[in-house]
């Protein structure tokens, strides 16, 4: 997994914002003219290799530790639990949990911008 740290932290970012996304309420856009409809949920391609950190990431992310001021980061014994139950081992587990340190990294600020 040769982009990792480069333009696959990219696509995992774009792929936290489509997870976090939510469209505002009539309320929430109320005086702007817009309209819930102007709001188009992104679409995001993801790289094979990133697959399965993304659908591991859709499992767990209920699972945060959280401190006075909210989510601090994943519960790493849940994360290690679902790896093992998915058959995620060796060079690949390695590769997973470097993209689950950048997925995890956008969702905390989505979290905190929310």
């Amino acid at each position: 997994m040769a982009r990792a740290h480069g333009g696959a932290g990219k696509k995992l970012i774009e792929a936290v914002g489509a997870l976090y996304f939510r469209v505002p309420t009539a309320a929430e856009l109320e005086g702007t003219g817009f309209k819930p409809k102007h709001y188009v949920a992104p679409v995001v391609d993801l790289w094979p290799e990133n697959h399965r950190a993304v659908d591991l990431f859709r499992r767990i992310s209920n699972q945060w530790r959280c401190g006075a001021g909210g989510p601090i980061g994943l519960d790493y014994g849940v994360v290690f639990n679902e790896m093992a139950h998915a058959g995620i081992t060796g060079q690949e587990r390695d590769e997973v949990m470097g993209a689950l340190a950048v997925i995890e990294a956008a969702a905390l600020r989505a979290l905190a911008e929310a």
